[in-house]
């Protein structure tokens, strides 16, 4: 026979049943049709009578045709939910609660607006006004907290529609994406408005308080074509609409750059450009070339003793070298003689205002350094004058004088009254007085000069010294005339009127000597 079961939720079932049937088959018989409705939680009505699980239909007055009505008991369970931020919410419920009742709770205990959110099961998207019990929700599942998806509705200039579905986390920007991959506009040439007013790109669906159903007003900029001058003297094409800020194109520009956005601006023929404004309200035309600049930073310096302030204006990539060059041209006050200081430190000349991590605003302090002067005489007999500081080194000094010489840096050295001095100490630690003369002297290196017999002699020369020079140390040091010497390099005879240097003969270096016409010595 036939019986049918009504359901709190309203829903009626049909079952096939014979009388001799108990009221725990008949339970089980539910179970099949609507998983989640255990048998332990049933319990079955007619009229308002309960009918125990042993009791058979016939029993029961249980007739073809008759209705029951099916009561589900409660039994608290635990679910979990894991929120957008991937926290994971625990919450008390009952399998009778709707989703929705769900949603409520997690509102009310965390404060996120059931109006705004959906829950999901594993891939399934839960129906809000049934139960979990109907949707197979357990104790212990995990649910999945999601944005609402809401259809809104894009109308063009030309009055055509297009739906579009979006959820209240989406950015202006993703909208702007879903319509382009939708229907082909690029995203930059969208400007989308909510009651006449433009929507701003990394604001959100729900900052705007879109709901579903909305409306938005789109219109398409035409785009155009600006060139850009970088710093480092690259041009490059950049695509633009005449409502774009200036500030939005340096902020596109910024971003390959070395420096922070806010120390640069754009110029167009000479005229700074407003970030605030528009292309088109500082009337740049299509195809302009716009300039990148730095902009300057004011900084003071401080004279010391006297505390006397000077106002620099510097930008970011300056050297302090350059730094120091701009107080030269402002105040006359030569650059070798400024120390500057930045919290008592001192800065050096190859650094830059950003490795310094100098700012708008900031103060140095500067220290004047007597100025004297020293001559030096070089090889070639020529003196010349030399501006310095008690604190230069040596290897300060040696370094500009070797700057106009023949040999390399290592090959030369400073000596006063025949006494050398050390590279590393400063003209005052070495007792060097104003107006001195120094001698710019050729270091000597030791070579060995090796006789057929396996005899080494071992010589020091310079790089200036002639062939014909060695031949003549040798002379001096072992007694062989040195129109008996024949010199070799890699077997190769060397030429009296040449160089040590010529030769590339360097230190520790061996040459081979041939005697000829005997070996006459004196």
């Amino acid at each position: 026979m036939q019986i049918f079961v009504k359901t709190l939720t309203g829903r009626t079932l049909t079952l096939q049943v014979d009388s001799q049937d108990t009221i725990a088959k008949v339970k089980s018989l539910i179970e099949e049709q609507e998983p989640g409705f255990y048998q332990h939680q049933q319990k079955l009505l007619l009229g308002r009578s309960q009918l125990d699980d042993d009791w058979r239909l016939h029993n029961g007055d249980v007739q073809e045709g008759c209705t029951l009505y099916l009561l589900l008991r409660t039994i608290p369970m635990r679910v979990f939910v894991k929120t957008l931020q991937d926290k994971t919410v625990t919450l008390e419920t009952n399998p009778p609660e709707t989703v929705d009742n769900v949603l409520a709770k997690l509102e009310e205990q965390e404060g996120i607006e059931a109006c705004r959110h959906r829950l999901k099961f594993g891939s399934k998207l839960l129906n809000a006004g049934c139960t979990l019990l109907q949707q197979h929700i357990q104790h212990k599942s995990t649910l999945t907290l999601c944005p609402r998806i809401l259809p809104i509705t894009i109308r063009r200039q030309t009055g055509r529609a297009m739906l579009i579905e979006v959820n209240l986390s989406d950015t202006v920007a993703r909208v702007k994406q879903k319509i382009r991959e939708q229907e082909g506009i690029p995203a930059e040439q969208q400007t989308l408005k909510l009651h006449a007013k433009d929507l701003m790109d990394h604001l959100t669906v729900c900052d705007y308080n879109i709901t579903e159903g909305c409306s938005l007003d789109m219109i398409l900029c035409p785009v155009t074509q600006v060139f850009l001058k970088t710093l480092g003297g690259t041009t490059v094409s950049l695509e633009t609409k005449p409502s774009d800020t200036v500030g939005n194109i340096l902020a596109k520009v910024a971003e390959k750059e070395r420096y922070p956005l806010q120390h640069y601006y754009l110029e167009c023929e000479a005229k700074k450009l407003d970030t605030r404004q528009t292309l088109a309200e500082q009337n740049v035309p299509n195809k302009a070339t716009l300039y990148l600049c730095l902009r300057p930073i004011p900084i003071t310096v401080r004279r010391q003793p006297t505390g006397r302030a000077i106002l620099v204006e510097v930008k970011i990539s300056d050297t302090v070298a350059s730094v120091k060059q701009k107080i030269r041209e402002q105040e006359g006050i030569p650059a070798e003689q400024q120390t500057l200081k930045l919290h008592a430190k001192d800065l050096m000349d190859h650094l830059t205002v950003c490795d310094y991590n100098i700012t708008e605003g900031c103060s140095l302090d500067m220290i004047l350094r007597p100025v004297t002067q020293v001559f030096v005489k070089t090889p070639r007999g020529k003196t010349v004058g030399l501006e310095t500081q008690p604190s230069d080194t040596v290897g300060n000094i040696l370094v500009q004088c070797a700057e106009k010489e023949r040999y390399p840096l290592q090959h030369y050295y400073l000596q006063i009254d025949a006494r050398k001095l050390d590279t590393g100490l400063t003209l005052l630690e070495q007792n060097v007085p104003n107006k001195a003369t120094l001698q710019l002297c050729l270091r000597l290196f030791p070579i060995t000069v090796r006789q057929r017999t396996g005899q080494a002699i071992l010589m020091h020369v310079n790089l200036s010294d002639t062939i014909a020079s060695v031949k003549q140390k040798i002379y001096e040091e072992a007694g062989i005339l040195a129109e008996q010497q024949t010199l070799k390099l890699h077997a190769k005879d060397l030429m009296d009127h040449l160089t040590v240097c010529d030769y590339n003969i360097t230190e520790g270096c061996s040459l081979d000597m041939i005697l000829r016409h005997g070996q006459g010595r004196r």
